[in-house]
């Protein structure tokens, strides 16, 4: 497989079976356009995604299949691969479908202008839960940080080599929200932008976090937040 260093697609993957073929080929597509690769990392999925994925042939496509460890650990996984390899610019993206591919282009043309870009999602398809979690937590975050991100846990960002190398050579990344984290670290410290995106509707697969999971996960969450606030002030 021919490694390109110029630009690397990071996308976790769990229990995608029904659409992950087309989502890989599709950012497959975006990869090879601007001379990239595309780095798929399987969380243990419990499905039949590992066998799908394993069976896709692609000198621009890269496979990780790891026990089942979170999205959030999974990111990270693919960010520290990511710097480890030398990418000059890493795109974020999440497996289920719900972002165009048509978008990344109003992100890599100003990729040498910003050092992060992250995508909100104007309509969301999302439960009303979750959209009323992200209207506290972007409270929470002016809150605790004094800066105003629409959408800081958005999963479609293109950020700067240099800028995740800091980022995890400063050890922000034992949380199970490493892309808030990334975002306040970025719109506190870099050149920053946040970009309109288009959002689908969730048409396969399941939520990974619901219910009562999904109300623990909010409070470790604003937990780490906190710490993450008292750290932030020492750097």
């Amino acid at each position: 497989m021919k490694k390109n260093k110029n630009l690397i697609i990071v996308m976790p993957v769990y229990n995608e079976e029904q659409i992950i073929k087309k989502v890989i080929f599709d950012w497959l597509k975006i990869a090879k356009k601007y001379k990239g690769n595309l780095l798929v990392i399987n969380d243990g999925s419990k499905d039949k995604t590992k066998d799908i994925i394993n069976k896709i042939k692609d000198t621009s496509l890269f496979i990780i299949n790891q026990k089942n460890s979170g999205h959030g650990k999974t990111v990270i996984n693919g960010y520290k691969y990511a710097v480890k390899n030398n990418y000059k610019f890493i795109f974020q993206v999440d497996s289920d479908n719900q972002f165009s591919t048509k978008d990344f282009k109003k992100f890599w043309v100003n990729r040498k202008k910003y050092d992060f870009q992250v995508g909100y999602r104007i309509k969301r398809y999302d439960p009303n839960t979750r959209l009323l979690i992200t209207r506290i937590l972007r409270v929470i975050i002016f809150t605790l940080f004094q800066v105003l991100i629409k959408d800081s846990n958005s999963p479609f960002r293109l950020i700067n080599y240099n800028v995740l190398k800091s980022f995890i050579k400063k050890g922000h990344t034992s949380t199970v929200v490493p892309n808030i984290f990334l975002s306040i670290f970025c719109f506190k410290r870099y050149k920053c932008r946040t970009v309109n995106v288009t959002h689908l509707e969730r048409l396969t697969g399941v939520v990974w976090i619901v219910k009562f999971k999904l109300i623990k996960f909010c409070l470790e969450s604003f937990y780490e937040l906190v710490k993450f606030r008292l750290i932030f002030n020492k750097q």
